[in-house]
C-alpha cells in the first residue's frame, strides 16, 4: 500500500498542493485520479509482472491499451446527464 501510495503521488501532480496541477474542484481531482488509476492498471507494463499489465494479468484484456484506447472510453460523461 506505501507503494501504490508513493507511485500514485509521484504521477499525479494534483495531490501535492503547492503546485500548478493542484485540483480545485473535487470532481477535477476525481476525474485525474480515475485517469491514473486506468492508465496504471490498463497501459503501464509493469517489470515484475514479466512485461504485462496489472489487468493483463487478472484477464481482463489481451492486449497493452494505447492512449487513443484510454481516451476511447465513456468516463467522461456525467452520471447526472445519463
Amino acid at each position: 500500500m506505501e507503494r501504490w501510495n508513493l507511485t500514485l503521488r509521484m504521477q499525479n501532480r494534483r495531490f501535492t498542493r503547492l503546485t500548478n496541477g493542484f485540483s480545485k474542484k473535487f470532481e477535477n481531482h476525481r476525474h485525474m485520479l480515475a485517469l491514473n488509476v486506468v492508465f496504471y492498471n490498463f497501459c503501464r507494463k509493469h517489470k515484475s509482472l514479466g512485461g504485462k499489465t496489472p489487468a493483463m494479468v487478472a484477464g481482463l484484456t489481451e492486449y497493452v491499451w494505447t492512449a487513443s484506447d484510454l481516451l476511447a472510453l465513456d468516463l467522461w460523461t456525467d452520471a447526472k446527464a445519463a
